[in-house]
């Protein structure tokens, strides 16, 4: 944090040339307490009406969060924008203080204008998930540099980049991996309010590309899984891709709905898949201070190759495979602003995949009473 801090002030002191004008820093900070309700905890799935994993654990927790946004600009023709965030939860049931978790984050973004409509920017991200020790924690960290290429074009923008990123899964370190990346997005507005006294309408679409090499070898059948560690292992490699596209309106009423799909083509048996994505998500501003969140994300998953999670133990046949995962999420928050820096508010979050028959089920809900509070001076 403070190298972060002592490289943001060199490079402010080394690029502002002597008088040169620019705007002023613009910040914002956040911080977020709560209480919540958790029925699935441990995430637990329900196969034949069987839990294997143990039985389905709800508790009450409490959960903090706290965000900082930094935008400066550097010069006449260049920003920098730091964000920076910490979150926590804390479970009150013993059975599930192994969900006990901390996240931290962290990016930075310096952008030059090189033309008039177009601009290079200098990308990096930090992600990373502290939990306890357990063998099916989500305990990871990602980091991601990038460079990106934004140009004025058809009436729109058109952004391309491409980086690596470095994922480190700390409970097993063979799901670790390093991966060159790249990616393409096209943003353009459709009617704006200049033209409309209604609301913004744009359209976005765009693909993402990532060719993972992963630690570990791959996994040849079912039956030779996990493989041997040997010189003569071969690696194990995804080639994984996502594409997109949503349509956006901006007004008292924001409205967002999209599609996405996700492919991963592995060379390790079970890996390969196919996903679907719909979301449709809303913000309406009531009366009384309140506005309403919706979000909804309908997931289908399919996968290449069928891996059991269960078996008749007589005749040996599968009674469940990972191909039955699918897993949806649904989201309501209402909130009441109370002046200009404090929010209060409920959020309902449901995650199922229900909506695709099969014998494994999976069923959690969440309920969160929150206090917001923020200051910055770009409110």
């Amino acid at each position: 944090m403070r190298l972060r801090a002592v490289a943001a002030c060199c490079l402010l002191a080394l690029t502002r040339g002597p008088g040169a004008r620019a705007d002023p820093p613009r910040y914002d900070l956040r911080g977020e307490a709560g209480a919540e309700h958790d029925t699935n905890a441990g995430r637990v799935e329900i196969i034949q009406g069987v839990a294997p994993a143990g039985p389905m654990v709800g508790s009450p927790l409490g959960r903090v969060v706290l965000s900082a946004d930094l935008w400066v600009p550097i010069a006449e023709r260049q920003t920098l924008a730091l964000t920076f965030g910490a979150a926590g939860k804390r479970f009150v049931r013993d059975g599930a203080r192994n969900e006990d978790v901390i996240v931290a984050q962290a990016s930075g973004t310096w952008a030059v204008a090189v033309g008039r409509t177009t601009t290079v920017a200098l990308l990096g991200g930090y992600y990373d998930v502290f939990q306890r020790p357990t063998s099916d924690a989500r305990d990871f960290r990602s980091v991601t540099p990038m460079l990106r290429i934004e140009q004025g074009i058809l009436g729109g923008t058109l952004s391309a980049g491409g980086g690596h990123r470095w994922f480190t899964y700390k409970p097993a370190a063979d799901f670790s991996f390093a991966a060159p990346s790249a990616f393409l997005l096209f943003r353009r507005a459709l009617v704006s309010r200049a033209q409309s006294d209604d609301a913004d309408w744009e359209w976005n679409a765009g693909a993402t590309i990532e060719w993972r090499g992963y630690a570990a070898g791959r996994c040849p059948t079912a039956a030779q899984c996990p493989a041997p560690s040997t010189s003569t292992t071969e690696p194990r490699i995804d080639r994984f891709a996502t594409a997109h596209f949503e349509l956006v309106r901006t007004g008292d009423l924001l409205v967002a709905a999209g599609l996405a799909g996700h492919i991963n083509r592995s060379n390790s048996y079970g890996e390969s898949l196919t996903r679907g994505l719909v979301h449709l998500r809303a913000v309406a501003l009531l009366p009384w201070h309140l506005s309403m969140t919706g979000r909804a994300e309908l997931v289908l998953t399919r996968y290449g190759d069928s891996v059991p999670l269960a078996r008749n133990t007589i005749t040996g046949v599968p009674l469940a495979s990972i191909e039955d995962e699918s897993r949806s999420v649904f989201r309501v928050e209402m909130v009441r602003t109370l002046g200009q820096s404090l929010d209060v508010g409920v959020r309902y979050t449901l995650y199922t995949n229900e909506f695709r028959a099969g014998p494994v089920d999976f069923r959690r809900q969440t309920f969160l009473l929150f206090a917001a509070f923020g200051y910055g001076n770009d409110r």
